[in-house]
């Protein structure tokens, strides 16, 4: 009985500590893309990933496949959480020596403070080095289980250790695969956008009101055009995994006769998640928070990755087109 109850007990802990870690990953993975997204050039990495994902859940149909990132995210997100909690003391201790040097540069703090500031820095690096090497799990943060680490540092094979983890730990990151995806799908984003954008910008240098109106309505329904085929392009491309998917319309145009609903429902997630952006554009965003915007762009477009890659699994896995009506 008591066994039985242990177990049961188990498994609930279990379950909270997966629920607890996919919630904790979740927010981790949202909040490291809207970083990216607002740092130029790391900005690929996020547009990499979003089409990596999208190319997941097309090829296999299950929504969760685009999300095993998930894991990974909370690892990196536990890291950067405490390492911000871990370094406030040494903030707080920091400014308590410049006070004292300003108030009295001949007292005990003011002359010993910066010596034991770095003794402090130096084992808070330790303690979070150590808790990366162990597996970067919450606990290991909490306490550095000391005994274990001097065990550790007496094995001979602990720098062959710490740099395989360490390897590891960045290779499952997959950063130059993300950075190229994202590299393509940008150029491949830029060819499409390229003429209208151009018209657009053309009328918008004539003197003359009829000629830019006519031309500005020109580059407005190309543009139109371009973004109805774009996400399918991209998730086409995220498949494939080749520059010149992004430029096939004729399979793009073929998977959408096969499953136009789930098409139409995708498109619709996609507009409709960018338009908090235009709202956010009303007004200038201070430096202090230009990460925001991305924020809610990544929180808004990540779903809409989601449901472009489940409508293109829905049209490869039917062999036949719908009826015409649809």
């Amino acid at each position: 009985m008591f066994q039985n109850a242990f177990r049961l007990c188990k498994r609930m802990g279990d379950l909270v500590h997966s629920v607890t870690e996919w919630i904790f990953g979740s927010f981790a993975l949202i909040f490291c893309l809207a970083v990216l997204a607002s740092i130029p050039l790391l900005s690929l990495l996020s547009l990499g990933f979003l089409l990596h994902v999208t190319g997941q859940v097309a090829g296999s149909g299950r929504l969760l496949q685009g999300l095993t990132a998930i894991r990974k995210a909370a690892a990196v997100g536990r890291l950067i959480l405490f390492t911000w909690l871990l370094l406030w003391p040494l903030r707080f201790f920091s400014d308590m020596i410049d006070s004292a040097y300003l108030i009295d540069s001949e007292s005990n703090l003011s002359r010993y403070g910066p010596f034991l500031l770095f003794f402090l820095t130096f084992f808070t690096t330790a303690h979070l080095l150590w808790a990366v090497v162990r597996g970067s799990r919450m606990r290991h943060f909490i306490w550095p289980a000391p005994v274990r680490l001097l065990r550790w540092i007496v094995t001979p094979e602990k720098t062959r250790d710490l740099l395989k983890t360490a390897w590891d730990f960045a290779d499952g990151l997959h950063l130059p695969y993300y950075f190229r995806t994202g590299t393509l799908g940008f150029l491949g984003t830029i060819c499409w956008l390229a003429l209208p954008i151009s018209i657009i910008v053309a009328a918008g240098q004539l003197s003359n009101n009829g000629a830019a109106f006519l031309l500005s309505l020109l580059g407005s329904l190309i543009l139109g055009w371009v973004v109805v085929q774009l996400p399918f392009l991209q998730a086409h491309f995220a498949i494939e995994k080749r520059f010149r998917a992004l430029f096939e319309l004729k399979q793009v145009r073929c998977l959408f006769r096969r499953a136009p609903i789930a098409f139409c429902f995708a498109l619709s997630a996609t507009l409709l998640s960018a338009i908090p952006l235009y709202l956010l554009k009303i007004e200038l965003t201070p430096r202090e928070i230009a990460w925001l915007p991305s924020l809610v762009y990544v929180t808004l477009i990540l779903p809409a990755r989601l449901i472009t890659g489940w409508a293109v699994s829905r049209a490869l896995q039917r062999k036949t087109d719908r009826h015409w009506f649809f």
